[in-house]
Parts: structure tokens; C-alpha cells; sequence
């Protein structure tokens, strides 16, 4: 429910990081629990909210192609989307896919960073995608509590049975930081997240296969 806080940051920038006591009164209007929903309609509980479907919608559709291509026949697969993605079996010759996970930071040191995939999903989220401050800690990613950007991480890789699901904690993950994160990621099978902070260090769940 951040989407009349996030279009105001997209036609605002940094006009609106220094307008606080607007931030905060459009972030009044989120949270999901001001949402009412069934399986035959969406009601929102104030007058000025809308919904945003964007941490979600990439991965769903991803999903949604691999499953056409199955039902056709093809068995071997990789669909991607503006960074998440879903493979279904392996290369030729039972060859783990690779994926390459993009650095958040052109200068970044070290190794390029990949991940081996085979019948998983991989989405990444980083405050370098879409950012409204030359310093990147103003981003498309928005705190509902805070109305601002979260400060910790630059960037947030997850794998996932699906890419519906890896998507939506990509974006998740990167509000609640490393810990929180790690701590959530625990108790999800099959789950498992790469994170980098603003400072470049990385940090991994034990199962995250880079």
C-alpha cells in the first residue's frame, strides 16, 4: 500500500526526502491492514490509498511463463524478468544453471558473484534500480512504517521454490535488513538469501549456494 508514497517520490526526488512531515502523513495511508480482501474483491480502508503491486507482479508472471512452457513440452527452461528468474531442470549434459548476481556497486571488489541453480527461483532487489538520491539511500524501495527508504542493505538476493516468492522477499528482506532477514529466512524451507550492505560486506544464509 506504499504506491501514492513511492509516485510522489517519482515525481518529487529529493524535493520530497526533505519534506518529512509529508512523508510521514502519506505513510499513515499503508499497511496491509488497512486492506480488505476476498476472492472477489479489494477494499481499501482510507481515502487516499492505492496498491502497488510491484514487489510481487515480476515474479508471478515469471512463474506464469515457465508453467505455459512446461505444459508445452519443454522441460529444460530459464525465464527471467528484470532480475528474477526461474529455471526448471538443468542445462544439457544435467549442468547446474548459473546465474549471475549483479554487483550493486560498479566499483564493487571481488569475484563476479553467481549462484547454482537447478529447478529454483532467484530474485535480487537493490537500492541501485531505481534511486532518487545520488547517494542511493533514497530508493523504490520504501519502509511502510518509516515512509523512507530502510539504510542497511544495498542489495538483497533470495532463492526460492518459485519466483513469485523469491521476489516478494527479495523486497521484504531489504526493508527488514540483514538479521531480521537471516532470522525469517530460517523458518522458510528451501529459502535461502544473500545479502550486501552499503558498506559492501556480504553476508549469507548457510544454504545459499553462491
Amino acid at each position: 500500500a506504499v504506491l501514492p508514497l513511492l509516485a510522489l517520490y517519482q515525481q518529487k526526488g529529493q524535493e520530497l526526502i526533505r519534506q518529512p512531515s509529508l512523508v510521514n502523513l502519506l505513510a499513515r495511508n499503508t499497511g496491509q491492514q488497512k486492506i480488505v480482501y476476498n476472492q472477489k474483491m479489494v477494499q481499501l480502508g482510507q481515502p487516499g490509498m492505492g496498491i502497488t503491486l510491484d514487489g510481487i507482479a515480476k515474479g508471478y508472471i515469471v512463474d506464469q511463463g515457465v508453467a505455459t512452457l512446461k505444459q508445452l513440452g519443454f522441460n529444460q527452461v530459464l525465464v527471467e524478468a528484470g532480475g528474477d528468474l526461474l529455471v526448471s531442470g538443468c542445462k544439457p549434459q544435467e549442468v547446474p544453471w548459473r546465474i549471475g548476481i549483479k554487483k550493486p556497486r560498479p566499483d564493487m571488489p571481488g569475484q563476479f558473484i553467481t549462484v547454482q541453480a537447478e529447478d529454483m527461483a532467484v530474485a535480487t532487489s537493490g537500492d541501485y534500480q531505481q534511486s532518487f538520491s545520488a547517494d542511493l539511500r533514497h530508493h523504490h524501495i520504501i519502509n511502510p512504517h518509516t515512509g523512507f527508504s530502510p539504510p542497511e542493505l544495498a542489495s538483497c538476493t533470495i532463492t526460492a521454490p518459485n519466483a513469485a516468492l523469491a521476489d516478494a522477499l527479495a523486497t521484504a528482506c531489504m526493508v527488514l535488513g540483514k538479521q531480521n532477514s537471516m532470522d525469517l529466512l530460517a523458518g522458510m524451507p528451501d529459502c535461502e538469501g544473500m545479502f550486501i550492505d552499503k558498506e559492501l560486506g556480504i553476508t549469507s544464509t548457510q544454504g545459499f549456494t553462491g
